[in-house]
């Protein structure tokens, strides 16, 4: 009885012992800021960051953004964009950043990856390329997405929610890369 109990516990030991160390290259990433971000160990210099989609809305319309950025820095940043929309939309005429001091930001959507109609909306996921020195306006609590279609402009602001995450990830990593 003892001896099984001994063998159990080496078993355990064992198991554990390796388990921890599969936490290291390769494997899933640092889940930080309570959900909000993911960080992943690339090699002995690089990190790879996601982060978790924020989301603005109007009346009308709804937009989920995630990014994606290495650092140090390749030149840019991978911003993917879902829009959900009550009708469908042939194009996106323009699509730009504001974050509130008349600094607006146009970015080019590269491609449109799918369009997908549900019961009552559409969803459209977007991918587009932005230079990294625009990151820290992505966070800032003042931003606004405007996007036209069919010449009608669509203003977007952030949810509580999302300017609550926006301030975390600028206190706790864009602000952190400016050293």
């Amino acid at each position: 009885m003892k001896k099984n109990i001994i063998t159990l516990f080496l078993i355990i030991f064992v198991v554990s012992f390796f388990y921890s160390c599969a936490g290291g290259i390769g494997m899933k990433g640092q889940r930080g800021g309570s959900k909000i971000y993911e960080m992943y160990y690339i090699d002995s210099v690089t990190n790879q960051y996601f982060i978790k989609p924020l989301t603005f809305k109007n009346k009308i319309y709804s937009v989920d953004y995630d990014i994606v950025f290495r650092i140090p820095y390749k030149t840019q940043a991978t911003l993917n964009f879902s829009l959900f929309s009550n009708e469908n939309i042939n194009k996106i005429d323009t699509f730009y950043i504001d974050n509130g001091s008349g600094n607006l930001k146009m970015i080019q959507i590269k491609k449109l990856l799918y369009k997908e109609k549900t019961r009552r909306k559409y969803h459209y996921r977007y991918s587009s390329q932005i230079d990294n020195h625009l990151l820290p306006i992505l966070f800032d609590t003042k931003i606004k997405f405007v996007f036209n279609i069919n010449k009608i402009q669509n203003v977007l602001l952030p949810t509580r929610k999302s300017i609550k995450k926006s301030v975390h990830v600028k206190e706790n990593i864009i602000e952190f890369l400016k050293d």
